[in-house]
């Protein structure tokens, strides 16, 4: 199916008033059997049964009742006379459709769109029935493999999501209901194709009209026209768009897109903006890499695994996705990685990855399961539910790399089944077919991870890296584990900020079953993720957790959220390194999908956990980055991904006991655009000093070592610090830490000065927002925060606390 575009002319509308109600499973066979002491509740589309009853008070997020034990029924009236076409872009779950007591539609395939041709007298019931998926699921045939993430493993003779089944991983909430629009149309539109590409730096153009009169048109896009002319069902046309600006990922340029539309006499029909660029993997030279190549030039990918802002409702609209995804751009993400788990995205998700310079990888909604692919039915709906993704998605710059899904050939090589069970015909046939097809410039790969002698081996193609993280290993297993590609890392138990957290906590405190049911765990295993933050934190501060935990609270969390801060740093810091091999990591997951200490990197609510702002600092394009190189000392790694040459100021300073420079020095540096400069301490500071005490002559000398990057007029672009020995957490003590405060145009400005080494510094006032958290601040540089209000009310008192620092300091606000 080819993008649905509307023209000038209204021509229909969408369907959004709805009531709903439940009864058992299969207890009517159609609407006519709908008894009338049925108690009916508004509805909208699109929608799920969930979101419905949300607002009607009858059911909430955080304790979710079960949905797929019961049939939900729709209805609503429509009007018109004459021909229509009914288009119903997506019912999740299984789905029946009524118009006027007839049956037009049955469904099981929540990722495809459907158009009935119906005919109107005046008005008529509508009526929707989504049965119940636990009755489907029932006596479902057993795969190849049992796996241990989903609850019901016959979910995979289905085209439903995920989200729901996997316990552990995310909230029992069930998805059903029409979750996408509902539209009634007066007639068929006319179908665009539309493709772009490169060739030798040339921007080209090809668009293919149907389903309209074959009379001669143009494609007008960035200020050129370029003639249609007519052709078979319709009429096409191909040509070169000169001087157009390329389409970028932020990080590294301008996310340049182009206004377009058609016009066939005085008929227009829109289009949405047009991108340039090129996209090509990089193998290396061993044949074992995986590097995206965007306009020619290597990129390395950053970000996350995209889960929903909101399970219940599933957001369609671009005005609820802009905030999560302003977050993902704010904190230097320039790829979100659409998971095999969850579900295919809204149009306004990808158009707004196009203006803000976020690159999709997309799986297809594959995860962990042996499917049937030997069913000529079911590898039909899939041919069809990837024609409709790449048609929708077809004018998207954004769109990266194509995936077969998720898990799957790891899942069959994990339990020991020989190579020919790692992949079928879904992903060695029918996706590759239809990506090559409908978008030959977006890269395909069969599964994620995948490559080498073990499709799960991170020196190898794609990996789902968990060595820093469940596997408990060092930080410098990040770089001995040569990771290529880490489409998926981490996965932390994050804890939210401090207010969010003792919001949860309530009377339960730690050890309570609220806290715990925030916490992810795998399926079966006798741990979870916050066994997993412990062991860190022990590492890396030389302090019993479980001890802390009980005798001081406030310290135990304070620790927490630095250790997320300080494993995300350190883990990206070594991929980021020109010659580390890496050519990316995206880090599970986006959001919390309950509240609590979850993988996601932002909260329930919608908040930055600390862990979004270390990795702000982790992906920045510009940054420095301290490599302990052991024997060979301190190495300095400038980065500069932007498009334009990096002029700046590199400092070094190791102190003692955080306070006094024992070996200091610094530079002015140039590097070009897309490179990236490296200089050794010895080299900076002309002499030996025993940076990383690999050498140990003598008592340690300093306590911390601070690298910092700065541009012409003072301002600090970046910071990296490198603390000797295991223990990477400061002890508490007397930092001699002082606040001013002067007020600004928008707010106000703190200006935060210590007399030794602040370590994780953060800053808390009700009703404002600090342009940064969760940073350092060095004796010799004192450190600007804007503070910008947030909220209506405004307290005019405000605190400052370091992780290492005994006291806190509270500052006040002028009036």
């Amino acid at each position: 199916m080819a993008r649905l575009v509307f023209d000038s002319d209204a021509c229909g509308s969408t369907v959004d008033t709805w009531r709903v109600t439940h009864t058992a499973a299969a207890a009517c066979a159609g609407p006519d059997e709908l008894g009338a002491s049925l108690v009916w509740h508004d509805a909208v589309a699109p929608g799920t049964v969930a979101s419905s009853l949300r607002d009607a008070g009858l059911w909430n997020t955080a304790t979710p009742t079960p949905l797929h034990d019961r049939d939900h029924w729709y209805r609503t009236r429509i009007e018109g006379h004459g021909p229509r076409v009914l288009r119903f872009a997506g019912l999740a779950g299984i789905a029946q459709v009524w118009l006027g007591g007839v049956e037009i539609l049955r469904s099981d395939n929540m990722f495809v769109a459907h158009q009935v041709d119906v005919s109107l007298d005046g008005g008529a019931d509508l009526v929707m029935c989504f049965r119940s998926l636990d009755r489907a699921l029932q006596g479902g045939r057993r795969g190849r493999w049992r796996p241990r993430l989903v609850r019901n493993p016959a979910i995979r003779l289905f085209r439903q999501t995920l989200l729901g089944h996997m316990p552990g991983w995310c909230p029992d909430i069930d998805v059903v209901g029409p979750w996408r629009e509902v539209t009634l149309l007066t007639r068929r539109m006319p179908l665009v194709d539309c493709a772009t590409w490169l060739v030798n730096g040339a921007c080209h153009v090809a668009v293919r009209v149907s389903g309209i009169e074959a009379a001669p048109g143009s494609l007008h896009v960035a200020g050129h026209d370029i003639v249609l002319q007519p052709a078979p069902g319709g009429l096409s046309g191909e040509g070169i768009v000169p001087d157009a600006a390329l389409w970028w990922p932020h990080t590294h340029g301008v996310p340049a897109l182009h206004e377009a539309h058609i016009q066939i006499g005085e008929r227009r029909l829109g289009l949405p903006p047009l991108g340039f660029r090129s996209v090509a993997i990089d193998r290396a030279a061993d044949g074992d890499g995986f590097g995206i190549v965007w306009n020619g030039v290597p990129v390395f990918c950053r970000g996350a695994v995209w889960t929903p802002p909101d399970l219940a409702s599933l957001p369609q609209a671009g005005a609820a996705l802009l905030p999560a995804l302003t977050l993902a751009r704010d904190g230097g993400m320039n790829m979100l990685r659409l998971p095999g788990t969850g579900t295919y995205e809204a149009d306004a998700f990808h158009g707004l990855c196009d203006q803000l310079g976020i690159l999709v990888w997309q799986d297809f909604m594959f995860a962990a399961l042996d499917y049937p692919a030997a069913d000529a039915g079911f590898r039909a709906q899939v041919a069809e539910e990837a024609a409709q993704l790449l048609s929708r998605t077809q004018t998207n710059p954004s769109l990266a790399v194509l995936c077969g899904g998720s898990e799957v050939a790891q899942q069959a090589a994990m339990l020991g089944l020989e190579r020919g069970y790692w992949s079928n015909a879904v992903f060695d046939a029918v996706l590759p077919e239809a990506a090559a097809r409908l978008r030959p410039d977006v890269p395909f790969v069969a599964h994620s991870p995948g490559f080498g002698d073990l499709p799960f081996l991170p020196s190898a193609g794609i990996s789902h890296y968990y060595g820093v993280g469940a596997y408990l290993r060092p930080l410098d297993d990040a770089r001995l584990s040569r990771v290529r590609f880490a489409s998926e890392c981490l996965a932390l138990a994050n804890l939210p900020d401090a207010p969010a957290t003792e919001a949860l906590l309530g009377q339960s405190g730690l050890t309570g079953p609220g806290w715990k049911a925030g916490i992810p765990r795998d399926g079966g295993a006798s741990w979870d993720f916050e066994d997993v933050r412990d062991h860190y934190l022990q590492v890396l501060s030389g302090v019993d957790a479980r001890r802390l935990r009980t005798e001081d609270a406030v310290r135990y969390l304070d620790l927490s959220r630095a250790v997320s801060c300080e494993l995300a740093e350190a883990v990206f810091g070594q991929w980021r390194l020109p010659h580390s091999g890496c050519a990316g990591g995206l880090v599970l997951q986006m959001h919390d999908l309950r509240a609590g200490a979850g993988w996601g990197v932002v909260d329930v609510d919608g908040g930055e956990k600390p862990v979004w702002h270390a990795l702000r600092r982790a992906f920045a394009p510009q940054r420095v980055v301290l490599a302990d190189e052991g024997l060979n000392g301190l190495d300095l790694h400038v980065l500069n991904d932007g498009p334009d040459a990096l002029a700046a100021t590199l400092s070094l300073a190791s102190l003692r006991d955080g306070a006094t420079p024992v070996a200091q020095a610094a530079r002015e540096i140039v590097v070009p655009p897309h490179d990236a400069l490296l200089l050794s301490a010895a080299a900076l500071l002309g002499r030996f000093f025993d940076a990383t005490y690999a050498y140990r002559f003598g008592p340690l000398a300093h306590s911390v070592t601070v690298a910092e990057l700065t541009d012409g007029d003072g301002r600090l672009l970046s910071q990296a610090i490198h603390v000797p020995g295991a223990t990477r957490l400061l002890p508490r003590e007397d930092i001699g830490m002082t606040v001013a405060v002067r007020p600004t145009n928008d707010g106000w400005r703190l200006t935060i000065a210590v007399r030794r080494f602040a370590q994780y510094v953060r800053v808390r006032h009700s009703g404002c927002r600090a342009d940064d958290q969760w940073f350092h601040v060095s004796p010799l540089r004192p450190r600007d925060i804007q503070l910008s209000r947030a909220g209506a009310t405004l307290a005019p008192d405000g605190e400052v606390l370091a992780l290492n620092a005994h006291t806190t300091i509270n500052y006040r606000l002028a009036a």
